[in-house]
């Protein structure tokens, strides 16, 4: 399988030293001519950078967009000494903005991303305190939360050795196997565009990346009661949850007890789309987030 990041129209790859991994991000500059505050778009646990490619244009078109692909996965390094826990990645992910220099700063999550950026807000508020905190404002697109649904004999099966070892096996499949897992995330299939199976398998199929997944995974269930012990310190972010109405990753049924942990929330459901709005459904998503994103700030 051929193997080499995919291009993404209106953004600029860059690579970046955080802690020691090599790490790709894209990047678009403003194109408003005032500068605005920089966004940092934070993919899922199979994605990368290229989630964000139907995104990053449009949402440039008022902030700086940051798009890292994190260690472990997409063209990122892997590196087998990383902390894989949210806590690590969340560590990880405020590490980056620091090299990067972005004092304030909102973010774009989905998923397991999603749940990385709370953890993130979380420890950024406990550090600073909410008046000096780094991230102003947080969008969760069906982020995992300690209400989402999980399957606790898929996830340690995942993180055994014979989950990495099936994963790794699997490879000389992983395009056809993607097209299938990605069909099974949007509400209409007929949505996935016929190259984003192929463009995921070949940042899948690089080495590391099943042993990275496996450690995630070991970590998951003590992360999502880690998580929701967090949630309080972040009560007072501004956060739009955005969730697919035909999600069956992360159920849209998770989006209203986890919206009563924050103060200032809106909550957005995109009719008939699934796990991947800012995929299937890129306008909707894009004009939601704009509309968040650029409205006053409430704290």
């Amino acid at each position: 399988m051929a193997v080499g990041p995919p291009q993404v129209a209106d953004a600029e790859e860059r690579w970046l030293s955080v802690n020691g991994i090599r790490t790709r991000y894209l990047f678009s500059a403003c194109s408003s001519g005032s500068p605005g505050l920089p966004v940092l778009l934070v993919h899922g646990l199979l994605g990368f950078s290229y989630s964000w490619r139907q995104n990053i244009a449009a949402l440039s078109s008022f902030a700086d967009i940051y798009a890292p692909d994190l260690p472990g996965v997409g063209y990122s390094a892997r590196s087998p000494g990383l902390d894989c826990s949210l806590s690590g990645l969340a560590e990880f992910l405020l590490a980056f903005a620091a090299d990067l220099q972005l004092r304030n700063f909102d973010v774009v999550a989905t998923s397991h991303g999603g749940a990385l950026a709370m953890m993130a807000a979380a420890a950024d508020a406990q550090a600073a305190g909410l008046s000096h905190r780094r991230i102003r404002r947080l969008v969760l697109v069906a982020p995992v939360n300690p209400w989402s649904a999980g399957r606790p004999w898929l996830t340690r099966m995942a993180a055994g050795r014979l989950g990495a070892l099936c994963l790794r096996a699997s490879y000389p499949l992983l395009a056809r196997a993607n097209g299938i897992l990605l069909r099974r995330l949007y509400g209409d299939p007929a949505r996935m565009q016929a190259e984003a199976a192929r463009n995921y398998a070949c940042a899948a199929s690089l080495p590391g990346t099943a042993r990275h997944l496996s450690r995630i995974m070991k970590c998951w269930h003590r992360d999502i009661r880690l998580l929701a012990e967090s949630l309080p310190a972040i009560r007072a972010i501004p956060t739009l949850l955005i969730w697919g109405t035909r999600d069956r990753a992360v159920l849209p049924s998770s989006a209203a007890p986890l919206a009563r942990s924050f103060d200032h929330v809106q909550v957005t459901m995109i009719p008939e789309a699934g796990h991947l709005p800012y995929e299937e459904t890129p306008g909707a998503f894009n004009d939601a987030v704009k509309h968040f994103l650029t409205a006053p700030t409430i704290a």
